[in-house]
């Protein structure tokens, strides 16, 4: 998993790099302005994180040595200066590692 705690600490050191490289390559090759919106994501977030809530859901497939897998976080985030809500996605795939690691972010207030 690409670590909630890791999503928000690249947000507020303002670290686009870091959060373009959890993406997966699928995400980064189907993405339109990824590197804008990764930009306003940073510009948006701000404050010190107080305490996150939140729920991940998972969906599991095999076929024969195919394994699938897609976790599906959403978080509420509480910072010392705004509330928002996280949600995003992780695909993994034993067999076409271009679906492995995050394929959306939402974030808003």
């Amino acid at each position: 998993m690409i670590g909630l705690q890791k999503l928000l600490q690249h947000l507020k050191n303002g670290d686009q790099a870091a959060i373009r490289s959890m993406f997966s390559n699928q995400a980064l090759n189907e993405a339109e302005e990824l590197d804008d919106s990764i930009l306003s994501a940073i510009e948006y977030y701000k404050g010190n994180l107080v305490s996150s809530n939140g729920t991940i859901a998972t969906d599991e497939s095999q076929n024969g040595k195919k394994k699938t897998f897609k976790i599906r976080a959403d978080y509420t985030i509480l910072t010392d200066l705004e509330t928002y809500n996280l949600y995003f996605i992780e695909k993994y795939n034993s067999e076409d590692e271009n679906e492995n690691g995050l394929y959306l972010i939402w974030l808003s207030k």
